[in-house]
């Protein structure tokens, strides 16, 4: 598959002119649009796996859609995908330029800290001026390493992502707590977030087997993919 090929199979949206609803999960990017909104600043997306920073990007690249702008000036890239192990950051941004011709586009690169000197490519970006909004996302220790904090100084906006609060998933179901029936369905919800915590995919799961399949898959994860491999223990 060519690097064409590939862009065009991970931003699906500039055929269709909109995302699946489906990816977007439970709304929550009012909290982060102040900060999304800052132009001149890269955007840094951290916190555990599975906590929504994917879906995150993806609710702005939805806002930036109905706002009416050009679906081609956005790019959405996962780095986890071992189809782009073969193409840099550059080949990936040349390449995407060729689509979009626009001179102010919006990057999105996930899971940004698989690619070493990831930092060292957007300020060699930055100091070139251009007008792109970038945003990256990764684990926390990864994103505000010492090396990324030195040479991304004055130019890197962090923004942490945790499961979802109480009050999140609360004004999702229009829960206000001013009924009976919304306070006994709040301790529904209270109850749980204690037994399984608020990850937005286990706490959306109905089947209680799945959800302790899920979270147990999840600890696994985060300790080997994310622990392990950035403080270098033998897990």
């Amino acid at each position: 598959m060519s690097l064409k090929e590939l862009l065009f199979e991970w931003n699906p949206f500039w055929t269709t002119g909109e995302l699946e609803k489906s990816i977007l999960g439970i709304p929550r990017i009012e909290k982060y649009e102040g900060v999304f909104g800052v132009k001149d600043m890269v955007k840094a997306i951290i916190g555990p796996r599975r906590a929504g920073k994917t879906t995150l990007m993806f609710q702005y690249i939805d806002k930036l859609l109905r706002k009416g702008i050009d679906a081609r000036s956005i790019l959405y890239v996962n780095l986890e995908d071992p189809a782009f192990d073969n193409f840099s950051l550059q080949q990936i941004y040349e390449e995407f330029l060729k689509i979009s011709k626009s001179k102010a586009n919006y990057i999105f690169f996930d899971e940004v800290q698989r690619r070493k000197e990831w930092h060292r490519w957007i300020r060699t970006l930055i100091d070139k001026k251009e007008k792109d909004s970038i945003f990256v996302s990764g684990s926390t220790s990864s994103l505000i390493s010492n090396k990324v904090s030195s040479l991304l100084a004055g130019r890197i906006l962090t923004t942490k992502v945790f499961p979802l609060s109480f009050w999140e998933i609360a004004r999702s179901k229009s829960i206000k707590l001013s009924s009976k029936k919304e306070k006994l369905i709040s301790s529904s919800i209270m109850k749980d977030m204690l037994n399984f915590g608020s990850f937005p995919r286990i706490f959306t799961e109905e089947n209680p087997s799945l959800k302790r399949t899920l979270l147990k898959e999840y600890v696994n994860t985060i300790a080997s993919r994310d622990i392990a491999e950035n403080f270098y223990l033998d897990y």
